[in-house]
């Protein structure tokens, strides 16, 4: 590439430095400050230290590459950005999702315990309930018992309303 001569090799990497650390118009500036140097110095210049051929033809190279770079380079740290936000965004989301999943956890556990305690509960209730039951029924049958017995053994002194009522 050029004969084995890049004098513009310090510039693009002046491009490559300024665009990557300043942004685009860094990197322009740095851009037209390259062209205005390289044009002094090296092309068709009392100053050049090395002549070019067709010099003004690799200066509008450059110029273009420059500018290249310089808008690649704004275009990455606006993609950069924008992927940071959405990362943070997407981290965000996780944690909630994170935080409402541990709720729904405690919430299910919570449910699963109630559920056993009502289940214990009505166990016990329906123990109870058979036990009232059978405690509530014992006298009714012993009222039956004694009503049946003294209406056996005083039909004939009862008159018709109080057989009706044992």
């Amino acid at each position: 590439f050029f004969g084995g001569r890049s004098p513009l090799a310090p510039f693009t990497i002046a491009v490559l430095i300024s665009a990557w650390y300043g942004g685009m118009w860094p990197g322009l500036i740095a851009t037209l400050a390259s062209i205005l140097i390289a044009r002094l110095v090296f092309i068709s210049s009392i100053f050049s230290f090395m002549p070019v051929p067709s010099g003004i033809a690799l200066l509008l190279s450059f110029g273009v590459l420059g500018a290249a770079i310089s808008i690649v380079t704004q275009k990455l740290r606006t993609a950069n950005a924008e992927l940071m936000k959405a990362k943070r965004s997407i981290e965000a989301a996780n944690q909630q999702l994170h935080d409402d999943l541990c709720e729904r956890r405690r919430i299910e556990e919570e449910l699963r315990e109630r559920t056993e305690a009502l289940g214990r509960s009505n166990e016990d209730l329906q123990r109870f309930a058979s036990v009232v039951s059978h405690d509530l029924k014992e006298p009714v049958r012993m009222v039956t018992s004694y009503s049946e017995l003294l209406r056996r053994r005083n039909l004939a002194k009862l008159d018709s309303e109080s057989v009706f009522l044992l």
